[in-house]
């Protein structure tokens, strides 16, 4: 089985740079998980520039996602989206809500570990085209 440990860290709307290997951003206000993103076709810093005008930002903090262990050699960007989608059907956040549980058939065997960002599900895993989740 494929694993990917993602580790996240909270920072501002200032404060967010351009950083190579940010793949993921998400917005939480309080005790909600608004929006979880990923940043493969612009930088970090643009893509959470153009979701963040559709929130008011009152209150909302803003967490970016850095791959901090694969078991596989390239990370590509199918991988980042299947990562992306297997954590929205997971936690179910605000927007967006154009992934369903039909993606799971894309890619099957794949655990995504979340460190850090406390409102995400810990431990996401994809075994016979079935996402289990553990806390």
């Amino acid at each position: 089985m494929d694993s990917i440990s993602i580790h996240w860290e909270k920072t501002n709307y200032k404060s967010v740079k351009d950083y190579e290997d940010c793949f993921f951003y998400a917005f939480t206000r309080g005790k909600n998980i608004l929006y979880v993103g990923k940043a493969d076709r612009m930088t970090v810093n643009r893509e959470i520039k153009n979701h963040l005008r559709k929130f008011s930002t009152n209150g909302i903090s803003i967490w970016l996602g850095y791959i901090h262990y694969s078991t596989l050699e390239r990370i590509t960007a199918i991988l980042i989206s299947d990562i992306e989608s297997i954590t929205i059907c997971a936690n179910k956040p605000a927007y967006p809500i154009q992934h369903n549980r039909k993606y799971f058939y894309c890619r099957n065997n794949l655990k995504v570990v979340n460190h850090n960002l406390p409102l995400l599900k810990k431990t996401l895993v994809v075994k016979n085209n079935e996402l289990c989740t553990y806390p």
